[in-house]
């Protein structure tokens, strides 16, 4: 199904297929089919983190110094290595400086929560950027490197 919605200033291009109802402004699905780019579909008029974001495999790790290891390595990359600024680091949540609204720049957080198993806990990645456009860096490649760098140290 597909429709055409106004609000205030702007004009969209809607398209609902298997998932959500998806909205483009007109001038992005104009743009993104002149140049064959659906592959700029995040979708969402109002962009929104959401509208890119990569949830790479996530990680567990025993209570103790394997926690300890895993969650310093995390700490590591995002500070040294991900170029972007800190906003929240604890012993369970790094996040990053949320970008500015359409903004291509990558936004991580990096979240340690305990598994229904005892002594066990999961640290995901997420990584997004709030543009309907491919974030900078690409969010998987970021997701995928940083993933395995908290699992391996490499």
């Amino acid at each position: 199904m597909t429709r055409f919605a106004h609000t205030f200033h702007q004009l969209y291009f809607c398209a609902k297929g298997d998932g959500p109802m998806r909205c483009l402004p007109v001038s992005a699905f104009l743009a993104c089919t002149l140049f064959g780019a659906w592959s700029c579909s995040g979708g969402g008029g109002g962009g929104g983190l959401e509208a890119n974001l990569t949830k790479p495999p996530k990680v567990t790790c025993q209570a103790g110094s394997d926690c300890d290891g895993k969650w310093g390595r995390a700490n590591k990359w995002v500070t040294e290595s991900s170029g972007l600024k800190i906003q929240t680091t604890t012993d369970s949540l790094i996040t990053t400086v949320q970008s500015k609204v359409d903004s291509r720049t990558l936004v991580l957080t990096v979240a340690k929560n305990p598994t229904s198993q005892p002594g066990v806990y999961e640290i995901s990645v997420t990584a997004g950027c709030p543009s309907m456009f491919s974030c900078l860096p690409p969010t998987a490649e970021v997701g995928a490197r940083l993933t395995n760098f908290i699992a391996t140290g490499q």
